[in-house]
């Protein structure tokens, strides 16, 4: 090779070491720092590594991918999602996703160039070793950050007590450590001398212990799964002693799971936050009961777009519009299906699905076909013991793949052994001296290729990282207070974010909203500005609405904005058309009646409110939402027989200041007196229910009752004796000082 060659190939390999290191990566300048940090890192890292490579590879055709089932499963697998994401529903979500995701076909087509990276520069067994090694270390460092979430040293990123490491997400931490505990274990077997086989039994281990605090069950019951069936093949295939050794972990593997759910019921493990996790597993769990629910949801999707599917990033549409209103107790918006079998048949169609589950079949195929003479493989004297580890990992993935989704790590990790089962059955490249003379020549055709791939490349850095790590960074800085210019500056800034026109837009409008919302009600702030911030707000999020008008949460959103700014009609509008996208959900329903108290037309309201109330009896959110509009209609029968309806949860009437509004509003004085009753009684210690009572007596006319309670007030508290004193007497001069307030 010559120097230039030599110069690419380096950059290449840098690139690709330097992808483990991605995980320990959080960015706090950024929206979403666990996970936007980690993609544009990972986006810009393989951009020019893949930038030098595609220049070796025009240049040199030893580093061109070479033919195998799985580099065609890959191959076939991208072009169809590329395709199903160009005629899907929102082809610009597809292609792009957003701040929270970071997926996409943008994302799809980074891990892609990955691969080819792997596939092509990896070309010796040593640098695979040395790859595995780095991970492993990374892998260490971040069982070194979960110990300290666990001893408290350092908090938990989602809260709780489910370490996260630098992930950001429990569920993303487990994957990797159970991957990474076949990794070590890879190269247990691997290793000819005794003591490197100690470090790597270490790295197992904390890859378990870290795995256990996730208390993540599809990685937990993935990894034992796994671990089963390489103990299982290796005592079926490999010689009499490691029979022994594999069927006897297999034997101990299922006698623990057994004696678990033996016990299930004892109390240590009842009271363990990560045991009994497992122990309440059931098919009627709320929780399992919800994602069977959404996978029947995502069914009904599928069959509307049954071949190529929505495209990614659109399985919040299938949400909306098939909802079940029995799963007001889960997350209000899904965008992902919790099940990535399903996911991908249903943003990719039936041949989405179907190239997707193509990789496994071409995994597994390659990985244990017979092979022949093996002596210039890149990877060579792979034998049972390393496909068995291999297929246990895959075996870990895809079961804890059947309960949640693909993030940017976990598909790094599996398109990793997607490269690694491809070098087991390529022939390692010997280069010829005439292809120094090909890689030297100037042909004409092959500079195009090279000024095509670095304007290419310099396109791709503009508008997939540099643009919306710079919208991403002024969003943060327009969420945050500004001490110079105040509000001004973070009209400026939001205005600014949403000028850099990129896919983070959708996130930027959302706390614009949110932005304007609280300044609509901040004291001290100029009429004309906060005038100015609520147009700008506004037409942010109508834009929104245009440019996705049948995504129910984005009128929701509006509808809200309007419901706060006291533009009924406007509001329901909006509402009503996300009724119409959702006609399910019951969230949809209190927002709508909602705009219709604020309009005065009781009789919808009521109707409307009735409506969402029936789609689930159960949620009792729902039914307040009809108790308070059958409150402000008037119809106070209705409104005490839906109360009664509350049985055990009755108190939410005194506790929830809706209804406290709602009879103060419809001068319903008595309903007033009870909850102020009942409020002391549940915190007779507070001064300032006292003094609300006071005014419930006065509204009633139990003028004496009302200073009794102003007494009490101030003998808790004497800060309230000023104001107290000259409620009295008021009281006593014969005039209403609740009025006069």
């Amino acid at each position: 090779m010559n120097t230039l060659d030599k110069f690419l190939k380096n950059v290449g390999l840098s690139g690709i070491f330097l992808v483990p290191f991605i995980p320990l990566f959080v960015s706090t300048s950024m929206f979403f720092p666990f996970i936007t940090g980690k993609n544009f890192a990972f986006r810009i890292i393989v951009l020019i590594a893949s930038l030098a490579w595609a220049i070796l590879a025009i240049r040199n055709p030893d580093y061109r991918p070479q033919k195998s089932l799985i580099l065609t499963a890959v191959v076939t697998f991208m072009v169809i999602v590329g395709i199903s994401d160009l005629f899907g529903v929102n082809s610009y979500r597809s292609f792009w996703s957003n701040y929270e995701r970071m997926e996409g076909y943008i994302g799809l087509l980074h891990v892609f160039l990955y691969f080819l990276l792997a596939i092509t520069l990896l070309n010796k067994e040593r640098l695979w070793g040395w790859l595995i090694h780095i991970s492993l270390f990374v892998a260490f460092l971040l069982s070194m950050f979960g110990f300290a979430q666990m001893f408290g040293w350092t908090a938990i990123n989602q809260g709780g007590v489910r370490v996260d490491a630098t992930f950001g997400n429990a569920t993303y931490c487990a994957i990797y450590m159970a991957v990474h505990f076949f990794l070590a274990l890879l190269l247990v077997v691997r290793s000819k001398a005794n003591w490197p086989k100690y470090f790597y039994g270490v790295s197992m281990l904390l890859s378990l212990i870290i795995l256990y605090h996730t208390a993540t069950r599809g990685a937990i019951l993935g990894l034992v799964a796994g671990a089963f069936v390489t103990a299982l093949i290796i005592g079926l295939k490999h010689g009499e002693k490691a029979r022994r050794w594999s069927f006897g972990a297999a034997g101990v593997l299922l006698v623990l799971v057994l004696m678990f759910f033996g016990a299930r019921k004892a109390d240590f493990i009842q009271k363990s936050p990560v045991l009994s996790r497992f122990a309440n597993i059931s098919i009627k769990d709320s929780s399992t009961l919800a994602r069977f629910t959404i996978w029947g949801m995502a069914y009904d999707g599928w069959k509307e777009h049954p071949v190529l599917g929505y495209g990614q990033e659109n399985f919040n549409l299938v949400f909306n519009k098939y909802y079940k209103a029995k799963l007001y107790a889960q997350e209000a918006w899904f965008d992902r299906a919790h099940n990535i079998y399903v996911e991908w048949f249903v943003v990719g169609g039936l041949l989405g699905g179907l190239s997707y589950l193509a990789l496994f079949g071409a995994l597994l195929y390659l990985l244990w076909k017979k092979s022949g003479d093996e002596g210039d493989m890149v990877i060579k004297n792979w034998g049972i013991k390393e496909r068995a580890v291999l297929t246990g990992a895959i075996v870990a993935y895809m079961i804890n793949n059947f309960f949640v989704f693909d993030n940017l790590t976990s598909l790094i990790l599996f398109f990793s052994i997607l490269a690694v089962v491809h070098m087991l059955n390529v022939k390692a490249l010997i280069q010829k001296k005439d292809n120094h003379a090909l890689a030297t020549s100037a042909d004409p055709f092959k500079m195009a290729g090279m000024v095509f791939v670095v304007i290419a490349a310099v396109f791709v850095f503009w508008m997939a990282d540099v643009k919306p790590i710079r919208a991403s960074r002024t969003l943060i800085r327009a969420m945050s207070p500004q001490q110079e210019k105040g509000p001004t500056e973070n009209l400026n800034l939001f205005q600014k974010a949403l000028a850099f026109n990129t896919f983070g837009s959708t996130e930027v409008r959302e706390q614009f909203v949110r932005f304007a919302m609280q300044a609509k009600d901040a004291s001290g702030l100029a009429g004309e500005l906060k005038t100015k911030i609520l147009n700008a707000a506004e037409e942010a999020m109508k834009a929104q609405v245009q440019e996705t008008p049948n995504d129910a949460r984005y009128r929701l959103f509006l509808g809200n904005y309007y419901l706060t700014i006291g533009r009924a009609d406007d509001a329901i509008r909006e509402l009503t058309k996300a009724v119409e996208l959702s006609p399910n959900k019951q969230q949809m329903y209190v927002a709508l009646t909602a705009g219709y108290v604020n309009k005065g037309d009781m009789a919808k309201a009521v109707e409307t409110a009735r409506v969402g109330y029936e789609l689930d009896t159960s949620n009792n959110e729902s039914l307040a939402n009809y108790v308070l509009a059958a409150i402000y209609s008037g119809n106070n029968t209705l409104a005490d027989e839906l109360i009664s309806r509350l049985g055990d949860n009755k108190s939410v009437v005194i506790t929830d200041n809706r209804f406290f509004g709602a009879y103060l509003t419809t001068k319903k004085y008595d309903k007033l007196l009870a909850i102020w009753q009942e409020r002391v009684k549940m915190n007779p210690k507070d001064p300032q229910n006292y003094l609300s009572l006071a005014a419930s007596y006065i509204m009633t006319g139990s003028r004496d009752k009302a200073i009794s309670s102003i007494q009490q007030a101030i003998s808790l508290d004497s800060k309230f004796k000023q104001q107290g004193d000259y409620l009295i007497s008021e009281i006593r001069a014969g005039r209403n000082p609740v009025e006069s307030r």
